[in-house]
C-alpha cells in the first residue's frame, strides 16, 4: 500500500460542510470517505475497510471518545491507526487518548499541511508495525520481498542467506511454546549481532516467520557472517536444553505418526545464494534458488552452509543439486 492508495475514513459531525483538511488530503492523492452521520462508522468500515481513520475537531470530546473505544473494542479494527484533530482546549484530555492509544494528534488550530502529513508518517509506521514479526520485531516478509526486488531492480551485487533451525520443531514440542519463543529470539540476536559487527552499511536480516530467517549482506561478507553465526548458534543453543537431555545429545519424542523418535538437538542450515551472474530478474526466482539450496543444507548433520556458485551459463548443465561437500563450519560449494 502507497500513500495514494490509503484510504481514510475521515469521521465528522456534518460531512456535508466543506473541511479543508479533507480537500487537501483528496488533492494529494489519498482516497477520502466520510460517513453519513458518526453513528455509522463502524458499519461503513465492514463495507470498506479504511487504512487510517481521522477524528475530526468538529467531533464534541465525548463523541471523540465514545467513536475511539468502540473502535478498540472491535476484534478486526481494533488495529486501526487513528488520528485526532483537537479542538481549542482539548488539552486536559490527554490522558484519556493515550489510553486509547491513538496513534496520532494534531493540535488547535488544525493545519491541513499538518494532517496530510501526519497521515502519510501514521500509514508509514502502521505499515511497518504490521510487517515486523511480533516476536523478533525484524522485517517481515512484504519488506524482505520488497527489499530483495529493490536491490534487484537496482542491479545491486548482493548474496542473501537463508537461515533455518533444524529440529526446532522438536524442541518446541518438547518444553512448549515460552520457551520455543526465547529459543526465536536467541536466534534473532545472534544473526542480528553477526550482521551489526561486520559493520556494513548494506546489511539487512529479516525473520521470515516460524523457525526462518534472511541476512542480505555483499557477498565478501556473507560467508564471514555464516561462519559467526553458525559458531555462536552451536556454542548457545545446548544451553536452552534440559540436563539430561543435553547430555543424551538428543530428544524422545512421538513422530507425526505416532512413533517415538530421537530428535538431535538444535542446529543451523544456511542457504546462501548470490545474485550476481545469474540472471535474477525476480524475487521469486532468488527465494525459489534459496529453498532449493536449503533443502540441501538440510540433508547434512550439524549446522551447515551451503554457498551457490553455479552461474547463469551453467544453469542448464548442472543437474539439481549434485555436488555438495559436507562442512562444519567450513562451507559446502555447489559447482
Amino acid at each position: 500500500m502507497t500513500d495514494h492508495s490509503a484510504k481514510i475514513l475521515f469521521i465528522r459531525v456534518d460531512p456535508s460542510l466543506p473541511h479543508e483538511a479533507v480537500e487537501r488530503l483528496m488533492r494529494e492523492g489519498f482516497e477520502v470517505k466520510t460517513p453519513s452521520n458518526p453513528c455509522q462508522a463502524l458499519y461503513e468500515m465492514y463495507a470498506d475497510p479504511p487504512d487510517l481513520m481521522i477524528l475530526s475537531d468538529d467531533l464534541s470530546a465525548s463523541e471523540g471518545e465514545r467513536i475511539a473505544r468502540l473502535i478498540r473494542a472491535d476484534p478486526v479494527f481494533r488495529q486501526l491507526p487513528m488520528i485526532l484533530l483537537l479542538q481549542t482546549g482539548a488539552d486536559e484530555r490527554v490522558d484519556t487518548w493515550a489510553e486509547l492509544q491513538l496513534s496520532d494528534f494534531v493540535a488547535a488550530p488544525v493545519s491541513p499541511q499538518e494532517v496530510c502529513i501526519r497521515s502519510r508518517l501514521c500509514l508509514l509506521r502502521s505499515n511497518l508495525e504490521l510487517d515486523a514479526n511480533p516476536l523478533t520485531r525484524l522485517p517481515g516478509n512484504n519488506t524482505i520481498l520488497q527489499e530483495i526486488q529493490r536491490r534487484l531492480d537496482a542491479d545491486q551485487a548482493f548474496a542473501l542467506a537463508y537461515l533455518d533451525i533444524d529440529s526446532f520443531k522438536a524442541y518446541n514440542d518438547r518444553y512448549g511454546f515460552a520457551r520455543g519463543d526465547d529459543a526465536l529470539r536467541m536466534t534473532a540476536r545472534i544473526v542480528l549481532n553477526a550482521v551489526v559487527n561486520l559493520g556494513s552499511g548494506s546489511g539487512f536480516v529479516g525473520h521470515i516467520g516460524g523457525d526462518d530467517f534472511v541476512v542480505i549482506l555483499p557477498m565478501p561478507q556473507i560467508e564471514s557472517a555464516c561462519r559467526e553465526i553458525i559458531a555462536n548458534f552451536d556454542l548457545i543453543a545446548p544451553s536452552l536444553y534440559d540436563e539430561t537431555d543435553r547430555r543424551q545429545g538428543s530428544l524422545l519424542l512421538k513422530d507425526r505418526q505416532n512413533r517415538l523418535c530421537r530428535f538431535p538437538l538444535m542446529t543451523l542450515s544456511i542457504a546462501v545464494v548470490p545474485s550476481e551472474g545469474r540472471g535474477f530478474e525476480h524475487v521469486g526466482q532468488l527465494v525459489a534458488r534459496a529453498a532449493e539450496l536449503k533443502t540441501a543444507a538440510k540433508a547434512k548433520p550439524g549446522s551447515v552452509y551451503l554457498v551457490d556458485r553455479r552461474l547463469l551459463v551453467d544453469s542448464a548443465h548442472t543437474d539439481g543439486l549434485s555436488t555438495a561437500a559436507n562442512f562444519s563450519p567450513s562451507p559446502a560449494v555447489l559447482s
